[in-house]
């Protein structure tokens, strides 16, 4: 009882969060498609308000999380243009990574993205559905504990590249510009005849190629 009348207290006088919001905190990372060879940013949702949050994460093997960036929610900037809330993360073993974000004791504005992870899915990935591991996660608010749990997954879908075969001339005549994964410029042609003639001289891979005011990918084997 004493708990509840205290939250309830805090929430009173920061005017941020109602007091259930503080006992419903909890941290989610969506479930996501991405086709391989391709990125996708995922959002990280926090279900109530607290002050501070941690986790480790942990892609399945072919995915590498590159990116790691501060969610919506916590962009709050106070008076000196200053991010009200730090945001930290740090690299752990097996391709994993350790996030952070903390404040001085200042709620969430609201429930919602608190953080955003950056996958790279690699071309060799097979269409199937893999599991993200979310660990060792934990909502506080100054010295209390608002939740924590050892481990909860989310999926991640992946999916076979939407390639298109036998690339003719009607489909893409004119200037054709191909880009890699990465999405860094590998070749510009003048007029194209073939799929073939858009990849020849590059490493089989999946290309994103761009002419004729159209965007397809090929796959080159």
């Amino acid at each position: 009882m004493k708990k509840r009348i205290f939250f309830a207290a805090i929430a009173l006088l920061s005017g941020l969060c109602p007091a259930h919001a503080l006992d419903e905190s909890n941290l989610v990372i969506a479930d996501a498609t991405a086709e391989a060879g391709t990125t996708v940013t995922i959002p990280v949702t926090m279900t109530g308000c607290a002050s501070g949050y941690q986790f480790e994460v942990y892609p399945p093997a072919g995915v590498t999380l590159t990116k790691v960036q501060r969610g919506e929610v916590i962009k709050v900037r106070d008076d000196d243009d200053e991010y009200i809330f730090t945001f930290q993360n740090a690299g752990r073993e097996n391709g994993g990574r350790f996030v952070l974000c903390y404040s001085i004791g200042v709620l969430t504005e609201q429930a919602g993205e608190v953080a955003k992870l950056v996958f790279s899915v690699d071309e060799s990935v097979a269409p199937g559905t893999y599991n993200i591991e979310m660990k060792n996660a934990e909502c506080a608010h100054s010295t209390y504990i608002l939740s924590t749990y050892r481990e909860r997954t989310s999926t991640l879908t992946v999916t076979n590249p939407s390639a298109v075969n036998g690339i003719t001339a009607d489909l893409l005549s004119g200037p054709v510009t191909v880009y890699n994964t990465a999405g860094v410029k590998v070749k510009a042609i003048g007029r194209c005849t073939s799929s073939e003639e858009i990849t020849a001289g590059l490493a089989p891979g999946t290309y994103t190629v761009k002419g004729n005011g159209l965007t397809v990918k090929i796959v080159k084997p």
